[in-house]
């Protein structure tokens, strides 16, 4: 790897790394330190990780401390409402809301309660997750002209953008930290996603078709501001965020003996791309809308991949959710 490609790697990693301590190192508002301060200020300084119960209990009024939704398409949801068998090829996911905290007794008379985060400062973690398990994988043909693959482009943004090329089995998965308190006015929260996508890709020869089973990886970390306040984002939100961007190819086409494969499709036998990637994201009830720019600096010219790339996105979600609290009770009645 080439001394700049190592200090990029290196950078992405710096800076990821700031965030999330300089995020442990957030103090509360100005408002829950007057708050506080009448409590006097030994029970205050035990309480610089603490909120204020009554934003949690207003979010709590419309919403569970802990929830699951079961997502699928037309197909699946159909299938479930019937009791018909499922079919193989179809996608299906989960969304799970998770509120981390613990009420309990501040002040000396005991007369003003209080919500404890009890994980690293955040107060709500969200886990959405889908699985595209279609039966058959998409195919890539590279097209050629003068003996050079003219389509290029194709396989660089199936590596970029695992999800958007065809529809194939995939899987995506997103994890989610909302912090009680926005961290320098600006970091509200940390994200962790994760794409991957199986497909064959076709370098025709003499003899035929040429097939190789090939599984792209796209891996994004890093924080975000939230522009919308704690109590309306059951249903709204407005993010923006940085993150260190990582792609790369895996599977059978991943191996060093298909080296000369990558070469003749990519013009390189490179398998991992390291970057940086800034993101917008909006959603409007069950309507989610985002773009990004994710860069590859000092990656190597892969047409649809390195340099700088505009990416777009919209999808639906919601689906039905479990009633927890209900079967938790089931239970122990049984």
């Amino acid at each position: 790897m080439k001394l700049a490609g190592i200090k990029s790697i290196l950078c992405a990693l710096m800076v990821t790394t700031s965030l999330f301590v300089y995020a442990q190192e957030g103090k509360s508002t100005g408002d829950d330190k007057k708050l506080f301060k009448q409590k006097g200020e030994n029970y205050y300084e035990t309480c610089v990780n603490c909120v204020r119960n009554e934003m949690l209990a207003e979010i709590l009024t419309d919403e569970d401390p802990f929830s699951i939704k079961i997502v699928g398409n037309g197909n699946i949801q159909n299938s479930l409402e019937s009791g018909t068998d499922i079919p193989t090829n179809t996608g299906i996911g989960i969304s799970v809301v998770k509120y981390l905290y613990e009420e309990r007794e501040g002040g000396q008379e005991g007369e003003m309660k209080i919500a404890h985060n009890t994980f690293a400062g955040f107060y709500k973690v969200t886990l959405d997750a889908s699985i595209n398990v279609a039966s058959t994988v998409d195919t890539l043909v590279a097209n050629f002209e003068d003996q050079e693959v003219t389509n290029q482009s194709d396989f660089g943004t199936s590596i970029l953008t695992p999800l958007n090329q065809g529809g194939g089995q995939a899987a995506d998965i997103e994890l989610t930290g909302f912090y009680a308190q926005t961290k320098g006015k600006l970091l509200s929260g940390l994200r962790l996603r994760y794409i991957g996508s199986n497909r064959n890709w076709d370098l025709p020869d003499s003899n035929g078709s040429n097939l190789e089973k090939v599984t792209t990886n796209m891996l994004r970390f890093g924080g975000f501001h939230e522009f919308v306040v704690p109590q309306s984002r059951k249903d709204y939100s407005v993010t923006l965020g940085v993150a260190y961007a990582y792609n790369g190819i895996a599977g059978d086409l991943g191996l060093e003996k298909n080296d000369d494969i990558r070469e003749a499709i990519l013009g390189t036998t490179k398998r991992h791309y390291h970057g940086a990637e800034i993101g917008l994201n909006f959603r409007l009830k069950n309507v989610r809308v985002n773009f990004s720019y994710p860069v590859f600096p000092w990656q190597g010219q892969v047409s649809g991949l390195t340099g700088g790339r505009l990416v777009t996105g919209i999808s639906f979600i919601g689906g039905f959710g479990i009633d927890v609290g209900k079967e938790k009770e089931n239970n122990e009645d049984a």
